[in-house]
């Protein structure tokens, strides 16, 4: 039971949370090196597999 409650919140606190982290962070490195960086385009990437219906 106590593994089923923590893989529970693993997928409904944590993983949001880390997506929401790469958006603000994608953000920020956009502002710096700009739309075409790199490290912009794969932040993205991570966030919209964590998050696949944003």
């Amino acid at each position: 039971m106590r593994r089923a409650i923590g893989r529970w919140a693993i997928f409904a606190i944590a993983i949001p949370l880390t997506a929401a982290a790469l958006g603000l962070i994608a953000d920020q490195v956009e502002q710096h090196r700009g739309a075409d960086s790199k490290v912009v385009k794969g932040l993205r990437v991570g966030r919209s597999i964590l998050r696949p219906g944003s």
